[in-house]
């Protein structure tokens, strides 16, 4: 009986982490340390159109500066992109976007290291702000 259960469990388990990322990641993510915000979108048909699965592009109002990321790797519970600001400025990150309950976590590596919490927003709670 116990390894009936068990074997339920897990096989919850699974297929709530197999829709976990295609369905509570997409948003609009910031923290209180940056003025930017980051869009994160999946595109459902992209097969269908030859397009892009994700797409991350982060943008600041208070600079005006908007810049698309570069997918990396995706799993079944991260997203890895990289933000690219070269020859410019010389400047360049991977970001890790794993998910943890309404928020995700971003392990940003390269020319910046730092893992910090973001919070995902409604739009009706940024147009109050």
């Amino acid at each position: 009986m116990k390894k009936i259960l068990l074997s339920i469990f897990m096989l919850i388990a699974m297929s709530i982490q197999s829709q976990t990322l295609e369905e509570t990641l997409p948003g609009i993510y910031s923290n209180d340390k940056t003025d930017h915000y980051v869009v994160i979108l999946h595109n459902k048909n992209h097969e269908l159109h030859n397009d892009e699965e994700w797409i991350v592009f982060s943008f600041s109002l208070n600079s005006g500066t908007f810049k698309k990321s570069t997918i990396v790797e995706k799993d079944f519970n991260f997203l890895k992109t990289n933000l690219s600001f070269k020859p410019k400025w010389n400047y360049e990150i991977d970001e890790t976007w794993k998910i943890v309950g309404k928020n995700v976590y971003v392990k940003f590596e390269g020319d910046y290291n730092d893992t910090q919490l973001y919070n995902k927003y409604i739009l009706k709670e940024l147009i109050k702000n």
